[in-house]
């Protein structure tokens, strides 16, 4: 299962503040980012509109670390994002991720890591606490209603490096929403 995979990997990865390091290499690797930052998002958002299932949704709206880099992710990058241990980029030495283990240094401190890219927001969910029944949701907010729906879902992008969760958004943004003490 994607759990054990993460788990053990999670065993040979250093935590701490790796993660950092990780998403920074991450937008040097694509070549394409002329900005980098993180953000420390202390906000709480409203939890009236979510889909269920409602609780594990809700931990999403809570406090979070931020990374931003100004260069969109390529139908590539999001491919390699859904597999845990064999990223096709390892072949590619100048490709974003090319050891296909950055992201999963993330998990360190969420349960869900949110990437947003163009049009493109996907929950990367190895424990299926999202109830998908796969290794977590991709959904294109521009074309898809579930945001005219369930509205607070998008509060945690909105206005953020000016996401504004309604057009494509110029570069990515990865949310990794921090666990909480309950």
């Amino acid at each position: 299962s994607p759990s054990v995979v993460l788990r053990n990997l999670l065993q040979q990865y250093p935590s701490g503040g790796q993660f950092f390091l990780e998403a920074l290499q991450n937008a040097d690797d694509t070549g394409r980012a002329g900005k980098f930052c993180a953000l420390l998002d202390l906000r709480r958002h409203k939890t009236s509109t979510l889909r269920e299932p409602v609780a594990a949704r809700a931990q999403l709206q809570n406090e979070a670390i931020i990374f931003y880099d100004d260069a969109g992710f390529k139908a590539r990058d999001w491919r390699s994002l859904q597999f845990m241990c064999d990223s096709e980029k390892r072949q590619s030495p100048h490709e974003a991720g090319v050891f296909g283990m950055g992201s999963r240094s993330f998990f360190h401190i969420t349960d869900v890591l949110q990437v947003l890219s163009r049009s493109k927001l996907s929950a990367l969910d190895p424990d299926d606490i999202l109830e998908t029944g796969h290794f977590g949701e991709q959904l294109d907010f521009t074309r898809d209603a579930w945001l005219d729906e369930f509205p607070d879902e998008g509060a945690p992008f909105r206005g953020v490096f000016g996401c504004d969760m309604r057009s494509d958004f110029r570069g990515t943004i990865i949310r990794a929403s921090l666990r909480s003490e309950e």
